[in-house]
This record gives C-alpha cells, structure tokens and sequence, in this order.
C-alpha cells in the first residue's frame, strides 16, 4: 500500500490549526507504519517539520502559477509514485489522479463554502474562487471525507446533501504531556512578562470571525484586570485595542508552544469568542490546564466543551462583559477538566490508518 499526503498545511513558518492537525496525526502514526507514506510539499518548502521516518516527495512547483499546477495537474504529476491511496488533509485533491486511486479529503469546516465580504481585492478575490472550487470539487470525488466534529458534519450535510454517506469524524486533540495544570504559573508569567494583574487571554484571533472587536468593547465595559492576547494579529487591530484599552491590554505575539502552558495557567479565563469553528483547539488546551472558559454559543463550542464554559450569544457584549467581571472579581479556582479524555491524538491516528486499509 503507497499513501500520498499533502503537507501544504506545513508550508508556512507559523502553522494554523490546519497544520497542527496534520503534524500531530502524522506523528500519532506508529514508526512501522509510516513505511507506506510518501509526504509531498506540492510547492517548494523553506521549512523543515522534522516528521521522521517518513519517506518525501518533491514536485518542483514554485509560487502561485505552481499552485495552479498543483490544482489542476497535481494528480498528473503523482503518477510516478504509484500511489493507491491520496490523502488531501486540507480541502484540496488535485485533478488528474489515477482513478484507481483512493482519494481522501478532510473539510475541517463549511467556513471555505460561504461567500465573504472581507475579501475587498480582486486578487484575493479570484484565489478565493480558486480554492472554493478545487475543495468543492474535492469533496465531489473524494472515496472518503473528513471533517472534525458533529457540528461541522451537520454544516456540511446542509451544504452537500448526500455527503453524509462517505463523512467520517476524526476529530483534533491536544498534547496532553505538554498542556497541563502548572504549579505557580502565575509568578513565572510575571517573571518572563512582567504582567502583575489579574488577566483575561485571547488567542488566534486574526481572522475576522473571531470576533476581536467584540472582545475588546465588552472588555472596556467593565474596569477590572487586564487583556492579554496570543498569535498573529494584525497592527490595526492592535491599535484599536490599545486605542480603547490602553495600558490594560498586552499583545504578547506568537510565543513559544511551551510557554503556553503556563500562559494558560496563570490566565483567570480564557476566551473563545468565535462566530464560527470547525473545532477550536484553544479552549481544549486551557482546559486541561485548569483554567476556565467563557465561549460563544455556537454548536461546536457546546459539542467540545460541554458543561465546562460560561456562554454567551454571538453578538451580547453585555453577557461577555459580565462573565470577563465576574471571572476577574474572584480568586481563580483550578478545575481539573473531564473533556480532555474524549480526545486523542492516537485513537484519532488509529481511525485514519483504518480508513486508508478499507
């Protein structure tokens, strides 16, 4: 049996959720299984993601006419690695496969299907179109496809009616080694970031359906504690937030994987605010390490988190604003988290590897 995966969710020098899921399934493989893989970098890679003992294949596309390559002709160009199965981890199966060939796809969410009106440049306009397209046309003629959780499986049988006939869940975990309740977290937070007060974390929150702004205006209408946010987030949004907090918000930037741990540990709560996930990793993790959540009342967060968060309507920044109140009105209470036991990055590896031997 030959597997072909695509790692173009790797090809960036800080990796979404995308990726993360991709690199943590693929290293949830046993070492004697891996024998069967061949990884491709369908555009040139400049990052080295240390997945070892697989083997590695190489295209020779570059930039965005390779994209297009990798599209429409992508398949054509596999044909020498005598592949039985494909696996396309992020939407995309390229046209010009074998038809002998198993196609998988995993549809993290329906997000990519619905029409956006952020997308102001033609150019950013027409690659949306591209890719909408090629993932349309993915799911289409994929063997198999999978999605991450209930709630987007329901969104994506609205979307594609039928599709629930090849859907299979295989759903994200967390590192459970590395995220976990850390003793005095608080003090080498301040030690490392000079932070003092009580705070409230965000993290990843540049894309527009995460709901920033929300956040900040709910925060400026209580006066306690302060914010702090995590990952790539542009400088208009930090100038709004420094224009309406002031010294009471931090951006942190990317940090370490390793430092987030103890981010979440010391943080009073964490805030999930998104209009809409296919999963959401984040609120997992400060979970397992004992910190509580506030999330919007979207399917998926009540799907992940259960009994485990305070929620809040979408739009309600008065309910937000109270819940960031209340959480930073008390002492912080660790609550050891139950949740984190449904999910696995091995089980999930497990169910993958069944689908490619079906």
């Amino acid at each position: 049996m030959e597997i072909g995966v695509d790692l173009s969710a790797l090809n960036f020098k800080y990796i979404g959720g995308i990726g993360i899921y991709v690199k943590n399934l693929l290293e949830s493989i046993d070492v004697n299984e891996r024998e069967y893989f061949t990884l491709f970098y369908p555009i040139k890679s400049e990052f080295n993601r240390s997945l070892q003992f697989y083997k590695t294949g190489t295209l020779g596309l570059s930039g965005r006419f390779g994209t297009l390559e990798w599209y429409y002709l992508g398949g054509i160009l596999l044909k020498k690695y005598g592949l039985d199965t494909f696996w396309g981890p992020a939407y995309i199966i390229p046209r010009g496969l074998d038809k002998n060939v198993k196609t998988i796809v995993t549809i993290h969410d329906s997000l990519i299907f619905l029409k956006s009106s952020n997308r102001e440049m033609i150019i950013k306009e027409l690659w949306h179109t591209l890719y909408h397209q090629s993932a349309r046309h993915s799911q289409k003629i994929a063997n198999k496809v999978i999605t991450v959780s209930k709630a987007s499986a329901n969104d994506l049988e609205q979307i594609f009616p039928g599709i629930s006939k090849k859907l299979e869940i295989i759903s994200p975990s967390i590192n459970k080694n590395l995220f976990k309740i850390i003793p005095d977290a608080y003090q080498k937070f301040f030690t490392k970031y000079g932070i003092s007060k009580p705070f409230v974390l965000i993290i990843h929150m540049e894309s527009e359906r995460k709901n920033f702004r929300l956040v900040i205006d709910s925060f400026k209408k209580q006066d306690k504690g302060v914010l702090c946010a995590v990952g790539r987030l542009s400088d208009s949004k930090v100038s709004y937030a420094k224009s309406q907090l002031g010294d009471r918000f931090f951006y942190l930037g990317y940090v370490d994987e390793t430092d987030l741990p103890i981010i979440y540990s010391a943080a009073n709560v964490l805030i999930a605010p998104s209009r809409a996930e296919g999963f959401d990793i984040p609120p997992l993790e400060a979970r397992a390490c004992g910190t509580n959540v506030i999330a919007s009342d979207i399917s998926v967060h009540r799907e992940v988190l259960e009994n485990e968060a305070e929620y809040f309507e979408i739009d309600d920044a008065n309910k937000l604003s109270k819940l960031i109140f209340d959480s930073l009105s008390t002492s912080k209470i660790v609550v050891p988290s139950k949740i984190i036991d449904k999910y696995d990055w091995r089980q999930s590896a497990i169910k993958l590897l069944k689908m490619f031997s079906e």
